[in-house]
Formats: structure tokens, sequence, C-alpha cells
């Protein structure tokens, strides 16, 4: 799976989550069939937690971080810029 696929599932999860939250805070248990949706929401939000997880993790794996504000950014590995630099000096 590329790296954009992996931003695309991982936006896709958060999305999901923060809709399952408001779902899950605002649920209004009236009878076993609400506690019933309930329950499933409660798991359907572990699910997605996960794949926001893991697909977070793969990313990271690629040196792709994601920032505070929810943006992905390539992180770029100095001491290979560095030995790059200093190899090209010894020409």
């Amino acid at each position: 799976m590329g790296i954009k696929n992996l931003i695309k599932v991982n936006k896709l999860a958060c999305d999901n989550i923060a809709s399952l939250e408001n779902a899950i805070r605002s649920a209004q248990i009236q009878n076993d069939k609400d506690k019933a949706n309930f329950g499933n929401l409660c798991v359907a939000l572990r699910g997605f937690r996960m794949v926001a997880d893991a697909t977070e993790a793969l990313l990271i794996n690629e040196n792709v971080l994601k920032s505070d504000d929810g943006n992905f950014y390539q992180k770029v590995d100095e001491t290979v810029e560095e030995h790059e630099q200093s190899g090209s000096n010894n020409n």
C-alpha cells in the first residue's frame, strides 16, 4: 500500500473517530436496543482507533510523521544529509 493510500485511510479513520465520539457522547439510552447500539458504536470506535494507530505506525516506518494539526510530512534524516555533504567535500 502506498503512502498516499495510507494517509487517506488514516484520515478516514480519524474522521470516523470524531463522528463516533460525538454520537457516543450524545447517545440517549432508553431501552435494550439503545444499549446494544451504544455498545456497537463503542466497538466501531475501537476498530477505527486501531486502524488510525496502525496506519500511523506504518507511515512512521516510512518516515512520514503527523503534525499536531493532523498534517503529514516527510522526515528528513539529518545524518544521511551530513554524510552526503561530507562525502562530497572529499572529492
